[in-house]
């Protein structure tokens, strides 16, 4: 892990339902590593509505996914899940399918992408 970026404050998060889809799997798959984590909590309960709609494949598109306002501690949690998830990840071809029915690739460049992004100060 290279340490989490620096939290700013008022900062906002845009979450599409395909990534909360990739989120909430990687929520599941360490639920009994997670669940008494405050974190874990909150954004298994957040995002476990957004992983429903994904699988109603026909609303996908017209779904606008979720805006939040991180806690500081968000960072460092989702920064740890995200590079465990893309290490995990990385043991597999990226057109291997998982359980959900997408790709590796799609799970890993969702995931990446995401941690990789520009925060710009509010």
């Amino acid at each position: 892990m290279t340490g989490p970026r620096q939290f700013m404050r008022g900062e906002e998060w845009h979450i599409d339902v395909f990534l909360a889809h990739c989120l909430f799997e990687t929520l599941e798959r360490l639920k009994g590593d997670y669940e008494e984590n405050q974190n874990f909590l909150i954004w298994y309960h957040t995002l476990v509505e957004f992983a429903k709609s994904y699988q109603d494949r026909g609303a996908v598109r017209a779904r606008r996914g979720l805006t939040v306002a991180p806690a500081e501690s968000d960072i460092g949690f989702f920064q740890e899940i995200i590079e465990d998830e893309l290490d995990r990840l990385s043991a597999y071809a990226p057109d291997t399918l998982l359980v959900c029915g997408e790709t590796v690739g799609e799970h890993a460049e969702s995931l990446r992408k995401w941690l990789q992004r520009e925060v710009c100060p509010p």
